[in-house]
């Protein structure tokens, strides 16, 4: 006794489908009379009767059912189940012979994947234009139904025209533009198995020298400090941007052996005074400013005077002799200093 065969395919045969409307179209011979379906997942699947009359109905001309997953109904497999009976009665069977419906499955991706983007570990700075790149992506599927399998990278925009990478969780990237300092951007596209995409972007300062600043000693007079103290008043300011702050001390000074404990806050364009020590007594004295960015790169700037902390000294006349006389139009006089 013959019995009827079949096939059922789910949207032309696609694995996937990000659609909750789904078409089955049913392939049964020219005898059969009635099928009965069931459409259901994700999870188990339980086997559909096709030996209960219940359920049946005459082929509909074309053969499709529209389907439809629920608006509850999460992602996974979703299974189709064709159960054909012809007009003897007779009703599909399996391989065994054992009455069966024809059946297929379809993963239903309900949503896009995500991703996540760190560089240098969230750092707002960075000194190379290579940075690293954390990822972290997730899909509501996972293997071997589908989940995230590829990634591009791109610079500036969330533009992606290279090519598809296997998923890693850590990667380098050159930024755009790697001699010129800015704010950069590198954005990530993560794809999953149903072919959903998902991008983010993240962003961070290039600096690639410190910042330029300015040390201005307090002057007397041309080149000259008469500070008695050894203090000198020195005024240190910055015109640049990138500054964040600053630490002095007298010449020569090593910026880069400064504790960071001793470096003080710093505002563009915001003059500010401090008294600096130095080495007591007359002679050529220097101060050194260190400014510093918030990247840790520093630029040294020294200015220097000539400190003279005494008085011109006075001076006594010793030739000619007091209430002597002289037998030239052009006498010599000779002074001797009495208090230096």
């Amino acid at each position: 006794q013959e019995f009827p065969t079949g096939a059922v395919t789910l949207n032309g045969g696609a694995q996937f489908t990000t659609s909750r409307s789904v078409t089955a179209t049913v392939a049964a011979p020219a005898d059969t009379a009635q099928i009965k379906t069931s459409f259901t997942g994700p999870g188990a699947v339980v086997p559909l009767d096709c030996t209960s009359a219940a359920g049946y109905g005459a082929l509909p001309s074309p053969p499709t059912v529209a389907l439809t997953i629920g608006a509850t109904s999460g992602a996974g497999s979703y299974t189709m189940q064709v159960c054909l009976k012809d007009s003897a009665g007779n009703v599909s069977k399996d391989a065994s012979g054992t009455p069966a419906p024809v059946t297929t499955s379809i993963v239903f991706d309900a949503a896009a994947p995500a991703v996540a983007l760190q560089l240098n570990a969230g750092a707002l700075f960075t000194t190379s234009p290579t940075v690293n790149l954390a990822i972290a992506a997730s899909d509501d599927l996972s293997a071997p139904l589908g989940g995230v399998v590829s990634m591009r990278i791109a610079n500036n925009t969330p533009t992606f025209t290279g090519p598809s990478l296997p998923l890693q969780a850590t990667t380098t990237q050159t930024v755009s533009a790697p001699t010129t300092e800015g704010a950069k951007t590198v954005c990530v596209e993560v794809t999953d198995a149903a072919g959903r995409t998902g991008n983010t972007c993240a962003s961070i300062g290039l600096q690639l020298t410190g910042p330029a600043g300015t040390v201005t000693i307090a002057r007397a007079s041309g080149n000259f400090s008469t500070a008695s103290n050894a203090i000198l008043s020195t005024t240190f300011s910055s015109a640049d941007a990138k500054i964040a702050s600053f630490s002095f001390g007298q010449a020569p000074l090593d910026c880069a052996s400064v504790p960071s404990s001793s470096f003080i806050a710093m505002t563009v364009n915001t003059p500010v005074t401090q008294s600096v020590p130095i080495a007591a007594g007359a002679g050529t004295s220097s101060v050194t400013g260190c400014f510093k960015a918030a990247s840790g790169l520093l630029t040294s700037v020294t200015d220097t005077v000539f400190v003279d902390p005494l008085d011109p000294p006075l001076a006594q006349l010793i030739a000619p002799a007091n209430n002597s006389f002289s037998s030239t139009r052009t006498p010599t006089f000779q002074w001797a200093a009495i208090n230096k």
